[in-house]
């Protein structure tokens, strides 16, 4: 098979030494094809077995929509519709995973924080809320919290490319403000586990806590 393969392509993939086979410099070049190659076999294989699985319901999510709403989602659906009329998967990932992975059909549906959508994709908005200051429980201040209060207290940022954190980043700019943090993260849990051990203030989307000042 080997040889057959050489000859198809015209030069040598390995070298037979005595200690055996070693790859060639070409060889070494088509490898990043050839795992791609293998890559995507794997993906149509999977493909095909959802397809041939139609009853399985696969719904991605972002990871603070799947911690805080989709466990107690998927446990009320189970108690009321046992026996299930589908096997159900939760997967939890950032938006831009959740958006390839329904273009790649190995989502049914995802849920996700308001973004732009690739134009194969449609959205319909489920519910709206309120951002809100996540602040640590040694620090007491007076509702509404303000960007600069926040910016002065180390505001743990979200990344630019995130839903939320693209419209901090657009505001904070608008008003001249700058956290004196530099870190930036993009799951909103860890930023929400970093403020409980006081590494920081952050925003959320959690309605219980502090709302932030909508004149900031």
């Amino acid at each position: 098979m080997l040889a057959h393969a050489e000859q198809q392509l015209g030069f040598a993939l390995f070298d037979r030494r005595p200690s055996g086979l070693q790859p060639t410099s070409r060889a070494q070049r088509l490898m990043p094809e050839i795992d791609q190659l293998y890559l995507q076999l794997q993906q149509i294989d999977q493909l095909a077995q959802r397809l041939r699985a139609p009853e399985q319901l696969r719904i991605g999510a972002a990871h603070a929509i799947g911690q805080s709403l989709m466990a107690q989602v998927l446990l009320d659906y189970r108690r009321q519709a046992e026996p299930l009329p589908a096997d159900v998967e939760l997967v939890t990932g950032h938006h831009d995973t959740l958006c390839q992975d329904l273009l790649a059909d190995w989502l049914d549906l995802a849920l996700t924080f308001g973004q732009s959508l690739a134009p194969r994709l449609t959205a319909e908005v489920l519910d709206r809320a309120d951002m809100v200051a996540l602040v640590p429980p040694s620090l007491t201040v007076a509702a509404p919290v303000s960007l600069a209060w926040l910016c002065e207290h180390h505001l743990l940022m979200m990344q630019p490319q995130d839903p939320l954190g693209r419209v901090m980043h657009q505001t904070l700019r608008a008003q001249g403000l700058r956290s004196c943090g530099t870190l930036q993260i993009k799951t909103y849990s860890v930023i929400a586990d970093m403020v409980l051990t006081g590494g920081g203030a952050g925003s959320g989307h959690i309605r219980s806590l502090s709302p932030i000042s909508p004149d900031h």
